[in-house]
């Protein structure tokens, strides 16, 4: 994942923890789970630094929401007393693909993760991870539809 992706990908998280006068703290990762970008909000909590982190490592390591673990972590669930160090079954962690290959993940550690965690989801589905903006090439407009 290019700096230019994970730049787009911080600031939607931004722009939407701002819109809910929230702090946000988010991390992206490339698909080695290396950090891409960090971001601390004015005020966020110095401990969303690593939840943000280990999100978004979830997210990479097993390419899938890290909030969708969680089911398979109930008692009799397959994964049942499974731990990993920087696991974190919480929701707030996506994978981003490009062409369907997986290229990162985004975390975002903040007021909680169902909101915080809608708009980079969007963006991941937007962005093009190797920095060039859009898919199609065109500027999204509010109300447009995109896959």
């Amino acid at each position: 994942m290019r700096l230019a992706a994970a730049r787009m990908l911080v600031d939607a998280a931004i722009a939407h923890a701002e819109g809910l006068g929230a702090r946000a703290t988010i991390c992206v990762l490339d698909a080695g789970a290396s950090v891409v970008l960090q971001a601390r909000m004015d005020g966020a909590a110095l401990m969303g630094l690593q939840i943000a982190h280990d999100k978004a490592h979830t997210a990479v390591g097993l390419d899938m929401p890290s909030g969708a673990l969680q089911e398979h972590l109930q008692p009799g669930a397959l994964l049942y007393g499974f731990n990993t160090p920087g696991m974190l079954p919480l929701g707030g962690g996506f994978p981003v693909h490009e062409d369907g290959v997986l290229v990162g993940a985004i975390g975002v550690s903040g007021p909680s993760a169902t909101p915080t965690s809608r708009s980079p989801r969007r963006r991941c589905r937007r962005c093009d991870p190797r920095g060039a903006g859009p898919r199609d090439g065109r500027r999204h407009r509010r109300g447009d539809r995109h896959r």
